[in-house]
């Protein structure tokens, strides 16, 4: 019960990342297993999403698994909140297993889209951006242009925009 309490405050957070480091793999499973029962308290609060990107850098993959596993089933939603998404975007920053699992379910179906819509998600659509090759690159963009009636109309979307046209001068080209 105190270890879900102990993720979502400052001096909490850094206790777990201590056990992390120096407790064994059978007790880092069990303090992680208290973790996944309130994952989405956990990786949505300003400092428990720190604990869950902590796992997911973990090298023992057995540990890591079942936590990847409900971040993956539930990108959508955690890559359109605030601090969840800066965990979306870590993985996807790290070129490991979980980064390149994550970036491919971004690319199926209108996901790319719906990140790119929102407030938070659109950071993680930035990130995937950068990260793929120049292919899936150019039909991301064609996927931004698509977007940009609705983007315009957004808060954040024009300066988004903005962001986009001065990263990616072919979208210039191919908006004319």
């Amino acid at each position: 019960k105190e270890i879900p309490m102990l993720a979502i405050n400052k001096k909490g957070c850094k206790l777990l990342k201590d056990c992390f480091d120096s407790f064994s793999n059978d007790s880092v499973i069990k303090i992680v297993k208290c973790i996944e029962k309130n994952i989405t308290t956990i990786i949505t609060n300003q400092y428990g999403n720190y604990i869950i990107q902590s796992i997911l850098e973990m090298k023992n993959k057995e540990i890591k698994k079942s936590v990847f596993d409900l971040v993956r089933n539930n990108l959508i939603l955690f890559a359109t909140q605030k601090y969840s998404s800066n965990v979306i975007e870590k993985c996807i920053d790290n070129n490991d297993d979980v980064g390149c699992a994550l970036m491919k379910q971004i690319l199926i179906g209108d996901t790319f889209e719906r990140l790119l819509l929102n407030n938070f998600g659109n950071y993680v659509a930035q990130k995937v951006l950068m990260k793929v090759n120049d292919d899936v690159k150019d039909m991301l963009l064609n996927k931004v242009i698509l977007c940009v009636p609705q983007l315009k109309q957004l808060p954040f979307g024009q300066k988004l925009l903005a962001k986009l046209l001065q990263q990616y001068p072919k979208l210039n080209i191919i908006m004319l």
